[in-house]
């Protein structure tokens, strides 16, 4: 918080006013949060760091970011921002961003959410970053849990992806964010269709025209699982077109394959792990995240335990 306390003081606090989005000086107000510093940008939105007035709590604001050439407003992509707003305002789990409101002001539309700590997931899908395969399975198992609440709740996300999931090393707490395109599983597609959410992480029935709903989101999940495991996506191809096909039809390189360094007995039963989350057909996913959550601790638990045994021996 000192860091926030210490930009503020620079200069009074002041109410927005016809300001650049991408750029808001240090004391911009919004919804009653005063502004300290950009703390990240997207193609979509910028988030600032800031504090609650009220509350003296830090906040995160994200500050939308209307698309170079088009409209500024732009209904279609105004609704899908404040979309995120309301969906993640709604849910109330550990493992989801929790969101304090929403608004529009001096021509600025923005989102108050809880500040979290650490750095997206797209940190960690890397070989040189590789997660251990104990925590990789735990970030997994939450992540799960906090999708069969939002499933619960009537809301699909659509778009679970590294880069939508914060994670906070020191306290091993993974939250999903970015809810900008989740929507009830019967609600009306949107006009840019699937392509709205990222090829590399749609489920084989979402190509083929289908409505997303929660099996798709854990395929997904499987997706994100598999990357931070094997430090790339199942599926990798030179164009588009390659990639749609081989998610469509390919089965998934093994982990074996691919990650030499661990016991055979080891990459077998994470294999079996993931496999459900993978399948082509929906029907033979999960029905719950929650009992994939439940079967990804116990595997962790197994991993540990054969580790334990062999550094015994």
């Amino acid at each position: 918080m000192g860091l926030f306390t210490r930009a503020t003081s620079r200069r009074p606090a002041a109410p927005a006013q016809s300001l650049n989005a991408s750029d808001l000086p240090p004391g911009t107000v919004l919804g009653g949060v005063t502004l300290a510093r950009a703390l990240g940008r997207g193609a979509t939105a910028v988030v600032y760091g800031g504090i609650d007035a009220a509350t003296q709590e830090a906040r995160a604001v994200k500050v939308w970011l209307p698309t170079p050439g088009d409209n500024a407003d732009d209904a279609s992509a105004r609704e899908r921002f404040l979309q995120e707003a309301r969906q993640a305002a709604a849910l109330a789990h550990a493992g989801i961003v929790r969101v304090f409101g929403s608004g529009s002001q001096a021509g600025l539309t923005f989102i108050v959410m809880e500040l979290l700590a650490g750095s997206t997931l797209a940190r960690y899908v890397s070989t040189e970053h590789r997660l251990p395969e104990p925590l990789a399975l735990d970030i997994a198992a939450q992540l799960a849990g906090a999708l069969a609440h939002a499933h619960r709740q009537g809301v699909v996300h659509r778009d679970v992806k590294p880069s939508n999931v914060l994670f906070d090393l020191a306290t091993r707490r993974a939250v999903l964010t970015d809810f900008g395109l989740a929507r009830a599983p019967d609600a009306q597609a949107s006009r840019s269709g699937v392509f709205l959410g990222s090829p590399v992480y749609m489920a084989p029935e979402l190509l083929a025209g289908q409505p997303p709903d929660a099996q798709s989101d854990l395929y997904a999940l499987g997706v994100l699982t598999y990357e931070l495991l094997a430090g790339r996506p199942p599926f990798e191809a030179a164009s588009m077109g390659a990639l749609l096909r081989s998610v469509a039809q390919s089965p998934p390189p093994s982990l074996a394959s691919l990650r030499t360094d661990l016991p055979p007995a080891a990459a077998e039963r994470l294999e079996r792990l993931l496999a459900p989350l993978l399948a082509k057909q929906p029907a033979q996913r999960p029905a719950d995240g929650q009992a994939w959550a439940a079967n990804a601790r116990q595997t962790v638990q197994w991993l540990m335990s054969a580790a334990n045994a062999t550094n015994a021996g």
